[in-house]
């Protein structure tokens, strides 16, 4: 019974989403309260339980010093207040230094030196179509290096470098933006390729019919 169900379910869900393609409705309002209502509750119930296993047990199995991050994110709700609004800015200097030091103890290893780790490699191990890829990522990335390069005045060869580099962050913008478009579509096309299938295709002419009906109405007023 649920596997016939949970499909008309979501398929139900799925058109009250889509029908905001047609025009404001009510159906659409329906699906974006549901949709606002079960995110706040997930994310209610993630952040209480990472609170519970990051926080709470394990202070309660000893780890007393927890209390201190505990008292920081206490003071931000200082900010309330106009009187001990300054405490907030202890918290939000501690989170501030705490999170750049973090990212960039991770950010300097992945972009900076695994860029340059990924630059040496043994030639004689490559193929030819890997030797071409390896030489035009290295004069793209030099290329970019010389971009950013403002000491020297981009003029003669070194301009032809930057104008490279240039053009390789030209096309790597250009690639991301093509593949977040093309994950966005995969979305819809695998919602249409659900809608397809049976049951959840019934709710296509009862969907039909609503819209033929609405159509109706509206021209007879």
């Amino acid at each position: 019974m649920s596997e016939v169900i949970t499909p008309l379910i979501v398929g139900t869900l799925t058109l009250m989403a889509w029908s905001l393609l047609y025009r404001e409705n009510v159906f659409y309002r329906i699906a974006e309260v549901l949709m606002v209502g079960f995110g706040m509750g997930y994310t209610l119930y993630i952040s209480l339980s990472t609170l519970n296993r990051v926080w709470f047990q394990p202070l309660l199995s000893g780890k007393w010093w927890l209390i201190i991050p505990a008292i920081l994110g206490l003071l931000l709700y200082t900010i309330y207040s106009r009187r001990y609004m300054f405490l907030s800015r202890w918290a939000m200097a501690a989170i501030a230094g705490a999170g750049s030091g973090y990212a960039v103890s991770r950010a300097i290893p992945v972009m900076i030196i695994g860029q340059i780790e990924g630059l040496a490699v043994k030639f004689s191990e490559l193929s030819a179509l890997d030797l071409a890829n390896h030489i035009i990522a290295t004069i793209a990335c030099i290329g970019t290096v010389a971009y950013f390069t403002f000491t020297k005045e981009h003029k003669g060869w070194f301009g032809g470098l930057t104008r490279i580099g240039r053009w390789s962050m030209m096309l790597a913008f250009g690639s991301t933006f093509g593949a977040t478009l093309y994950a966005n579509q995969i979305f819809t096309i695998e919602r249409a390729a659900f809608l397809a299938k049976y049951p959840q295709n019934l709710l296509l002419i009862i969907a039909v019919l609503f819209i033929v009906y609405d159509l109706f109405i509206r021209k007879k007023r």
